[in-house]
Formats: C-alpha cells, sequence, structure tokens
C-alpha cells in the first residue's frame, strides 16, 4: 500500500522522512546519571588526627597521618570550608629498596565533604624510578569537573576533566567511607581521584563485628571489641564513564570503624599486586571544643612547608 512500509507503519515523509534514512545510530557515551552522595561534613571535627603504622605482610613498613587541621571562612564569601592534611611514609611497598614520602593537604567543603581542591608531593627516594619528585594540584570546578596541574621533575602538564558527580580525592574519599552507616548486605559507591587515576569505590556494608585485631589504642579509648562495624569493598581503576578498564586489576579492601559514636577507623586492610597491606591505628587525638558551631576552633593553621596551600575556590 502506498504510503505504507514493509510493516504497515507510516513512514515518515518530507524532512523527517530524510533524517530518518539512514536511521540515527547515536554512538556518543555519557556520564552515568550518579545521585550526590548525602552529606557528611558533620562528622570532620577540626583538631582529630589519627596516626596508623603500615604493615606490608606483616612487617612495618612506614607511617601514614590524617587529620582535620582547621575550619576557615570560605573566600568571598563562600561557606566554609575545611582543611585536611595527611601524610605517609613507606619503604619496600611499591618497589624493592625505594622510599616514598607522600605530603598531602586538600580543602573540602564544610557542610557536604565535597572537595574544593588538593594539593600532593610525592619524593620517591632510594632506586631511580620515572620520578624522583611529582607536585600536583587539583582544582574541583563544582561537581563533575576537575583541572589537574601534575608536575613530575621538571615535566608539567595540565588537563581538564569531566568526572562522575560523586568523586573525591584521596582524604575526601576516606572520611565519606568513615561516615557510612551501612546495614548488613547494602552496597555504595563512590569515585575517588588520586592525581590523574580515577579510581571506583564500591563498598559493601557487613554490619557489627567482633574485632579481634583490636589495636591497644582502641582499647585505650574504650573501645569493645564487639563495638565495631565493619566494611567490605573493592578498588578498580575506570574510565571517567565509570566503566573499568581492561586489564587493570581490582583490588580488594577491608575497613573497621568503632561504632562509639566518635567512628574511628581502627584499621583498613587492602591486597596489592604481590601482598596484603595493613594500617593499624596507633594514635588518636579528639577533635578541640568549638566556641561556636560557625568559627573554627584554634588560630588558622598554616599548610606545612612541603604542601602548597590551596588557593581561592572558583566561583
Amino acid at each position: 500500500m502506498q504510503g505504507r512500509d514493509e510493516q504497515g507503519l507510516s513512514p515518515l515523509v518530507g524532512r523527517s522522512g530524510e533524517l530518518a534514512r539512514p536511521p540515527l545510530v547515536d554512538r556518543s557515551r555519557r556520564l552515568r546519571a550518579s545521585p550526590r552522595p548525602p552529606d557528611f561534613g558533620f562528622t570532620l571535627q577540626p583538631g582529630e588526627r589519627f596516626k596508623y603504622d603500615i604493615l606490608f605482610g606483616g612487617n612495618p613498613t612506614g607511617i601514614a597521618e590524617a587529620g582535620v587541621v582547621a575550619r576557615e571562612p570560605g573566600p568571598n564569601g563562600s561557606p566554609d570550608r575545611l582543611r585536611l592534611e595527611g601524610f605517609a611514609r613507606t619503604s619496600g611497598v611499591v618497589a624493592l629498596l625505594t622510599t616514598l614520602v607522600y605530603d598531602m593537604a586538600a580543602y573540602v567543603d564544610a557542610k557536604t565533604g565535597a572537595p574544593l581542591e588538593t594539593g600532593s608531593i610525592t619524593r620517591r627516594e632510594g632506586l631511580p624510578g620515572s620520578y624522583k619528585r611529582r607536585e600536583t594540584t587539583t582544582t574541583f570546578f563544582g561537581r563533575g569537573f576537575v583541572e589537574i596541574q601534575d608536575k613530575r621533575d621538571e615535566r608539567s602538564a595540565t588537563q581538564r576533566r569531566r568526572l562522575p558527580v560523586d568523586t573525591f580525592d584521596p582524604l575526601s574519599i576516606m572520611a565519606w567511607v568513615r561516615s557510612l552507616d551501612l546495614k548488613p548486605g547494602e552496597k555504595v559507591k563512590a569515585y575517588g581521584l588520586d592525581g590523574t587515576v580515577l579510581l571506583r569505590v564500591d563498598i559493601t556494608g557487613k554490619g557489627p563485628v567482633r574485632f579481634e585485631g583490636m589495636p591497644p589504642i582502641g582499647t585505650a579509648l574504650g573501645i569493645a571489641p564487639d563495638q565495631v562495624q565493619q566494611f567490605e569493598g573493592s578498588i578498580t581503576r575506570v574510565d571517567r564513564y565509570g566503566a573499568a578498564i581492561p586489564g587493570k586489576k581490582s583490588y580488594k579492601m577491608r575497613v573497621w570503624v568503632s561504632t562509639d559514636g566518635r567512628r574511628i577507623p581502627l584499621a583498613v586492610e587492602s591486597d596489592i599486586w604481590f601482598g596484603v597491606v595493613r594500617l593499624v591505628l596507633t594514635q588518636y587525638d579528639p577533635p578541640r571544643p568549638q566556641t561556636s558551631s560557625q568559627a573554627p576552633a584554634g588560630p588558622p593553621a598554616r599548610p606545612p612547608a612541603a604542601v602548597p596551600a590551596a588557593g581561592p575556590v572558583p566561583g
């Protein structure tokens, strides 16, 4: 019948018909729509500091520290922000006879916990590698877009990337994991940007457990072995669409957090390419008392000399 196709349906005519022959095949890839994580800035209290021993194969190989340094008013009347700082020193984990020293400072939104700007310096000592010193500054222009300035020795590069809206930096991703209160079997995910590498972090709640590996500091802080919540998850290297990159291994991780209200991460365990790395809490400094919910407690912190101070947050 004239005006109908083989299936008996009326075909498009005119300009619409021309556009439909051949039919358009949209091969473009789009970022997956992801909900923004719930706000967790209230769990970050200025003065809190955590220190860990790094164990590899049961042997001590380094130390790691992380803390909430101060709450500061945002520049140009923007909302308050929190300054986080981290430090790590490891030997023999990445490569034999090689020591890595890692300094990081980050600003996150005081309400949402979303990263604003991150600066990190990695120094490699011992056997030669691809670089001796690496400086990376990441600026988050709202959710889902970043600018990365990466300098390795004398080589530098700048790149701008679109990322999932639930992307954190290395310090804020651990703060996000700490804030989780999942039921057994409940699953969540977020993304972490480590330098220029995008990682997907999948977390599954295991519920309350009896933690037989309670560190001595946990007992001293009054945490009972059955006042612990366990999380299990995986860390996968992905592209900006959240799809796993072929040929890249996915690593397992386990986290034990106290359930006494302080939400103290007691231990973190992750397998790497040839062993298991474990972080065990050795010291915990409680938050400073604050005179006001809006004002930072104590004087503003000065950034460490090794870490570049974060600049103004883009409007």
